[in-house]
C-alpha cells in the first residue's frame, strides 16, 4: 500500500510502484481525501479522514494478500507510521521523508487557528496535474495536527521492520526528529535508514544507518533515484 504526500496524488508513487512490481508484489496506491480533484477540497478536510482512508486501504488488501506492507512519502510516510500503531498485521513499512515533525513548528502551529480566517497560504493560478500548485491553510494545519496525533500515541517500540529514507537537507520536515524517532522506536533487527548527508550537514550514527553522500553536483539528482532503487531491491 503506497500513500502519497500533501497536495500530491498517487501518481507520485509510480516509480516506487514499478520497482516493487518487478519483484512480483501486488501494489496499490491510495488517493487521500481532498486530493486529485481541486485544491479547495483541502479546505474542509480533517486528518482523521486521511487515517480512515489508509485504514480502508489496508483492510482491502487483506482479501488479496497474505502479508501487507505500507510505504508513504512525507504526509503519506506519517500516515504509514501511524498505521503501524493501528494494524498489528502490517509486516513492515517504508517511510520516505515522513512528516513526523515539520520545520518552523511555531509558524505551522499558527495555521491551526488561522485556517478559520484565511483559506489559502499560497494561490498559484497555474495547474500542473496531478499535483496541486496552491496550498490551503487547513492542509498545513491538518498535517501538523496529524503529526501531533502520532506523537501522542507513540509510546512504545514499533516491532516490525522499518526502512527510513531521509535527506538531511529537507526544508519541509525535521530530518533530525525523524532519525531520533527511528533510533528510539523503530529498532527492529531488520530495520534500516538510508540517509542522504548533503553538503553541510552531520549525522549522528544510529543502528542500521547507511549514509549516502548527496553533494554530487556533476551527477545532479539522477544518481539518487538509482541508488534508492538498488536499496529497495536489496532490502525487501
Amino acid at each position: 500500500m503506497l500513500v502519497h504526500g500533501l497536495s500530491d496524488t498517487s501518481f507520485v508513487m509510480k516509480d516506487l510502484a514499478h520497482e516493487l512490481r518487478k519483484q512480483c508484489l501486488l501494489v496499490r496506491a491510495l488517493l487521500l481525501p481532498g486530493h486529485g480533484t481541486r485544491p479547495k477540497d483541502l479546505v474542509d478536510i480533517e486528518f482523521t479522514d486521511w487515517i480512515e482512508a489508509v485504514d480502508f486501504g489496508v483492510r482491502s488488501l487483506r482479501n488479496d494478500v497474505d502479508q501487507i506492507y505500507i510505504a508513504g512519502f512525507s504526509l503519506g510516510g506519517l500516515l504509514a507510521a501511524n498505521a503501524l500503531l493501528d494494524h498489528n498485521d502490517l509486516q513492515g513499512a517504508i517511510l520516505i521523508a515522513p512528516a513526523l515533525g515539520v520545520n518552523a513548528p511555531l509558524l505551522t502551529w499558527n495555521t491551526i487557528w488561522l485556517r478559520y480566517f484565511k483559506d489559502w497560504v499560497d494561490i498559484d493560478p497555474q495547474t500542473e496535474a496531478p499535483r496541486y500548485q496552491s496550498m490551503t491553510t487547513n492542509g498545513i494545519a491538518q498535517t501538523f495536527l496529524m503529526a501531533q496525533h502520532f506523537d501522542d500515541r507513540l509510546r512504545k517500540r514499533i516491532d516490525v521492520p522499518v526502512m527510513l529514507i531521509q535527506s538531511m537537507e529537507d526544508i519541509a520536515i525535521r530530518p533530525d526528529l525523524n532519525l531520533e524517532i527511528f533510533e528510539e522506536h523503530m529498532q527492529h533487527s531488520r530495520s534500516g535508514a538510508l540517509v542522504f548527508r548533503g553538503k553541510n550537514t552531520s549525522v549522528n550514527p544510529v543502528p542500521g544507518l547507511s549514509l549516502v553522500e548527496s553533494y554530487l553536483p556533476a551527477d545532479k539528482n539522477s544518481v539518487f533515484s538509482f541508488e534508492q532503487a538498488l536499496w529497495f531491491k536489496r532490502k525487501l
